[in-house]
């Protein structure tokens, strides 16, 4: 008993000194550089790896994963609106039947309006913005359209019900699984919000059971865009980088954490011993006091702040880095790594390094994305006009973008005037739309009368060769004439 009350007395002699903000500052700082990727707290980086090697039974969760970046990393969101928002879908409409030519002009003008105005009311540089953007989330676009006669609407499908399953006409087709209208809340939304088509399969679905629970969807309505078109699979444009993007926050979050360790402080004092004693342990101050005194200064010190009581006469810090090393950079580098592996030149969103040759060759590159996407809306949209009017018209979508417009229109401006025909390329690459540039000819031309009344001022660049030979001053007689008339004068 004498060892177990002797050893209690020693405890609460020598440790009596209030810890408590110390403790909880260390927990603190350990919270703050062992949480990782908060933002992400659900994935982890060698689960990410392991769902891009099999993308195929993995990509719904690949998906969820690209969405939950697209609305928490600034980087992703802004690369995908970078590659997305160039696009412009300006469009012109060629003949596709080499027959229609044959009519009178009258009837090919009424056709040709037809189709223009069929085209106007799809509202295609809407429609496909949206579009685009899903896709470059998610790969895959299904959709449904809807349209009336003076409105036009692509209704997104939900991904985790769709699944492709072929080709039509060079356009993608895709099933859907109507198991979907099985929850309460969606069957509700079925006669409301959806196209009788999906009612009626579904009620096949009901009465046939599993066998038809997949089932696809018309081709005249459906619509169905993939990015990645060589792959068979779904998986999203940008998801090879998606180690970057958890490496690039973990950086941050490491360079948060340094940044608010560097506010603490740990005050040591320095128990003072006697002098020239001989016996271990002789301090100058009681240790009670000592106790007592530290614990009143604890209470003064903000939150930042803890206090030590040492009886040791050094204390040396061990640093398992390099202290006097800068690594600042770490979280640029990791910026870097990421704009790197998205294969988009960082000098478009950073000013540091900027080479005007890297910027426009990384730009031409980026805007091929953009132009095959383009082909796949050419082909749906062709694909809409044959099964919905005729094929007489066909759509085609200018390499423009919002990057390449300016170059675009002087080159076509350049080709017209060596009389290329050229002219609607020129007005399309303005973003002018077919109907557009015949309504605006006509009102402009034949009711304002605009062409008589908005007169160039006369210059030698407006003047007819005629006309500026008519304007040119009396040539002056030659020098043979004027010597003669002189000598005649003199006689």
């Amino acid at each position: 008993m004498s060892e177990e009350k002797n050893k209690q007395e020693f405890e609460v002699k020598y440790y009596k000194l209030d810890v408590s903000k110390l403790v909880q500052l260390m927990k603190k700082d350990l919270q703050a550089t062992s949480e990782g990727s908060a933002f992400l707290s659900q994935y982890k980086k060698e689960d990410i790896i392991k769902y891009l090697q099999s993308p195929v039974t993995s990509g719904k969760i690949i998906r969820q994963i690209s969405r939950l970046l697209y609305n928490l990393s600034p980087q992703y969101k802004r690369l995908i609106h970078y590659v997305s928002d160039m696009a412009r879908y300006d469009y012109i409409i060629n003949i596709n039947n080499n027959k229609i030519i044959e009519l009178p002009k009258e009837n090919i003008l009424k056709k040709y309006l037809k189709t223009t105005k069929y085209v106007e009311d799809m509202n295609i540089k809407h429609e496909f913005s949206k579009i685009t953007k899903t896709s470059f989330v998610e790969d895959v676009f299904y959709g449904y359209d809807y349209s009336t006669n003076y409105s036009y609407f692509i209704q997104p499908l939900n991904p985790d019900y769709c699944r492709l399953n072929g080709w039509a006409d060079g356009v993608r087709t895709f099933q859907f699984n109507f198991s979907f209208f099985s929850n309460t809340k969606n069957q509700k939304l079925l006669e409301t919000y959806y196209a009788p088509e999906f009612k009626e399969k579904y009620d096949l679905y009901r009465e046939k059971g599993q066998e038809y629970r997949w089932q696809e969807l018309s081709v005249e309505n459906s619509v169905c865009i993939k990015l990645n078109e060589e792959l068979d699979y779904p998986i999203p444009f940008f998801a090879s980088i998606f180690p970057d993007i958890f490496d690039l926050q973990d950086y941050k979050l490491l360079k948060k954490a340094k940044e608010e360790l560097q506010n603490y402080v740990v005050l040591v004092a320095k128990i003072p011993y006697r002098k020239d004693a001989d016996k271990a342990n002789d301090f100058a101050l009681h240790l009670d006091e000592a106790i007592t005194f530290g614990n009143r200064a604890m209470q003064q010190l903000p939150d930042q702040a803890g206090f030590i009581l040492s009886p040791y006469e050094d204390i040396k810090d061990i640093h398992l880095g390099d202290k006097n090393k800068v690594e600042n950079n770490s979280v640029a580098d990791a910026e870097k790594s990421f704009w790197n592996s998205s294969g988009v030149n960082q000098a478009i969103f950073n000013s540091d390094k900027i080479t005007e040759e890297s910027i426009r060759k990384s730009i031409v590159s980026d805007e091929t994305i953009i132009f095959n996407l383009y082909r796949q809306y050419e082909r749906w949209l062709n694909r809409k006009l044959k099964l919905s009017l005729d094929d007489n018209f066909k759509v085609k979508i200018l390499n423009t973008t919002e990057m390449n417009y300016g170059e675009v229109y002087k080159r076509l401006k350049e080709a017209a005037s060596y009389g290329i025909p050229v002219k609607r390329e020129v007005c399309g690459s303005l973003g002018m739309s077919p109907l557009e540039v015949q309504y605006s000819t006509t009102l402009e031309n034949d009711i304002l009368g605009l062409q008589d009344k908005f007169i160039p001022l006369t210059s030698a660049n407006t003047l007819s060769p005629d006309k500026k030979d008519s304007n040119r001053p009396p040539r002056e007689t030659d020098g043979a004439s004027d010597g003669e008339g002189q000598e005649n004068n003199e006689e």
